[in-house]
């Protein structure tokens, strides 16, 4: 479940929210649809039955479909958010817990993946904490971006260069596109001369006078700090979308 913006701090601005990755959720999913196959395919063997084998069959099936209902369920309410102060953890069914943790407190962020993980597209994302501790995000979807996003935005928060945006940027489209970025980093301009402002996309001239409005809107709130380089990613992508042009291809 997304992170309400009613729960932000004044000042306080989401950057990226993933959640786990689907595999999570495969073993109770697999487990019912081989249940529910097994027991259809005796069913229809072994026509005509009585109608008493039929309350049978239900009984055979309905946990293994309530377990992989309730899997899901608790899957699509997971999610990891990261701030521009802190990373938060909402997880649950329908219960709902919250945990965070301050940015303020983070030294290095890293990722494990095995080869099956790296298949897959997860892994654990590691946080390093200034009092010794070890927070581990397990089975997050495309870590190495995540991690990425995290320890660019620390930069940006020492006071990063615009290296650092066009990074956390490209990280950020990684993370919110439905396939993975395959862009090399020259294709991410930077105007150097504007303090690191992304250039407006060469598909906006192609944009009704609205969207290129808004566009521009964007922009100048980039250009006046009121928002994040991964903000900006974030709209323009869900912008180019809205009228049906692919970001990955509009620059």
């Amino acid at each position: 479940m997304p992170l309400k913006r009613s729960a932000l701090h004044d000042g306080e601005v989401v950057v990226v929210e993933v959640r786990q990755h689907w595999s999570v959720t495969f073993a109770p999913v697999a487990s019912a649809v081989v249940v529910v196959a097994a027991v259809s395919a005796v069913g229809i063997a072994l026509q005509p039955l009585p109608v008493w084998t039929l309350w049978i069959a239900g009984a055979l099936v309905i946990l293994p479909v309530l377990r992989a209902g309730l899997a899901l369920f608790r899957w699509s309410r997971h999610t990891v958010t990261l701030t521009s102060a802190r990373i938060v953890v909402q997880r649950g069914g329908f219960s709902q817990e919250q945990s965070q943790l301050r940015l303020d407190r983070v030294i290095d962020v890293g990722f494990r993946q095995s080869i099956l993980d790296r298949l897959l597209g997860r892994g654990a994302v590691t946080v390093e904490l200034e009092e010794g501790d070890m927070a581990i995000f397990p089975s997050v979807r495309r870590p190495k971006a995540f991690a990425h996003v995290v320890t660019a935005e620390l930069h940006l928060r020492s006071g990063g260069s615009a290296l650092a945006q066009r990074e956390l940027a490209e990280s950020v489209a990684e993370l919110t596109s439905s396939r993975r970025a395959q862009l090399p980093s020259s294709e991410y301009a930077v105007d150097e001369e504007h303090h690191g402002t992304p250039e407006l996309d060469r598909a906006a001239a192609a944009l009704p006078p609205l969207a290129r409005a808004e566009l521009e809107v964007l922009l100048g709130q980039f250009e006046d700090g009121e928002i994040s380089a991964a903000q900006f990613e974030r709209e323009r992508f869900a912008l180019l979308r809205d009228y049906g042009i692919d970001p990955r291809s509009s620059r």
